[in-house]
């Protein structure tokens, strides 16, 4: 989306009071792109697209983007052991 319009089609709000929503632009979603090329990983608590495990099994089949770690470690697991709570 560098440079262009988005369109931002909102689902919901979290818990946050954030937008949970898909990102367009020129009529591709980000979300789909960002998961095929690796940069970002599907949440399973929270994924309503099952077709976005296809995305990210290909993904990780070719070692792209944050699949090249050789023990990438999911956020949510990341986020709880930075936690000043952990």
């Amino acid at each position: 989306c560098f440079n262009r319009s988005a369109i931002l089609q909102v689902v919901s709000m979290d818990r946050y009071e954030r937008l949970v929503g898909h990102v367009f632009c020129e009529a591709q979603s980000a979300n789909r792109a960002m998961v095929r090329d690796g940069h970002a990983w599907v949440y399973d608590q929270y994924a309503k697209d099952k077709s976005l495990y296809e995305l990210q099994d290909a993904a990780r089949a070719k070692r792209a983007g944050l699949w090249r770690d050789a023990d990438p470690i999911p956020p949510w697991d990341f986020r709880r052991k930075s936690s000043p709570r952990a």
